[in-house]
């Protein structure tokens, strides 16, 4: 059981600290995205039959 604890304890380090990580090389930032700054209203979306 405290194995099953020490995994749990180690996937959420690790989730933390990559994310950070990716914050990082990404540089999340305030711009636009295109959909947001070309809105006109439609929806696409792709019906397969």
């Amino acid at each position: 059981m405290i194995s099953l604890f020490c995994a749990f304890a180690v996937l959420i380090i690790g989730y933390l600290v990559y994310s950070r990580v990716v914050e990082k090389i990404f540089a999340v930032d305030g711009r636009k995205t295109p959909a947001s700054v070309s809105n006109d209203g439609v929806d696409y979306e792709l019906y397969y039959s």
